[in-house]
């Protein structure tokens, strides 16, 4: 299993994707988010990539962005023939990421970024995409980049589980703080 970060570099290249390497940090994975995954998940795809090794990459993750990170929402899409997903971003903060389950890269296409900036020479937008997907990798990206994905044309039906994950704040920016 890969995973990939998105980094924005202030170079006029979008998105430098690149398998991470792993640091320090912690991950939580919350039981009830736990059972929901075996819950959206069918038993085929559970023994094609088991649990553990995704919160494990997870855990690894967490490291690498040297934080302390929640699962707050995970779920899955199963993409029929015609069917896609509009411009959308998660939150102004934390992360968000995407587990390719049935993924062929002969015939279907992955998420799709936006840089949150205009090309300065052109004024247009950039896009961008991860790079050899395949059934497994796991794409992770800050919450507020706007993506989209393309529809499916295809009959073979690609499906993703998606996720949000939220770093937990050092005290002095608590939001549960009580003023």
């Amino acid at each position: 299993m890969t995973i990939l970060l998105a980094i924005f570099s202030a170079s006029l290249s979008f998105a430098n994707l690149y398998p991470i390497s792993f640091l320090s940090g912690e991950f939580i994975p919350p039981k009830r988010i736990f059972s929901l995954l075996i819950s959206i998940v069918s038993p085929s795809i559970i023994l094609a990539f088991p649990l553990e090794i995704f919160f494990s990459e997870l855990s690894q993750f967490a490291k690498e962005a040297k934080c302390t990170c929640s699962l707050t929402d995970v779920w899955s899409v199963k993409y029929q023939k015609g069917d896609h997903q509009t411009v959308h971003n998660h939150r102004g903060w934390g992360f968000s990421g995407v587990l390719y389950v049935e993924f062929d890269p002969k015939v279907h296409t992955p998420t799709c970024f936006m840089a949150p900036w205009q090309d300065p020479r052109e004024d247009t937008t950039m896009l961008s995409s991860p790079r050899d997907v395949k059934e497994g990798t796991i794409f992770i990206a800050p919450s507020f980049t706007h993506h989209f994905v393309h529809a499916n044309q295809s009959r073979k039906q690609r499906t993703v589980v998606a996720f949000d994950l939220l770093p937990d704040l050092p005290e002095h920016q608590s939001l549960n703080k009580n003023v």
